[in-house]
């Protein structure tokens, strides 16, 4: 639980992130930083309020093509 509205762009940096679970949070769109975050193995992301749809999703889930998102 955070009051982070993004994800730095710092964390493309952390190579040995497998999984990241970042429910519930502040989001309302996906982290342009996720995109960079190739080596990732699980991504699942949302919140009461905003929970990403497919559509939203189609595009991360073509650049983490290994990953497993929601």
């Amino acid at each position: 639980m955070s009051d982070l509205k993004t994800l730095p762009e710092s964390m493309a940096q952390m190579k040995s992130l497998k999984i990241l679970g970042i429910i519930p949070t502040k989001f309302t769109s996906i982290p342009p930083v996720l995109y960079k975050m190739t080596w990732l193995e699980e991504v699942e992301i949302g919140n009461e309020e905003w929970w990403p749809t497919d559509e939203e999703l189609e595009p991360l889930r073509k650049v983490l093509k290994k990953t497993k998102v929601n």
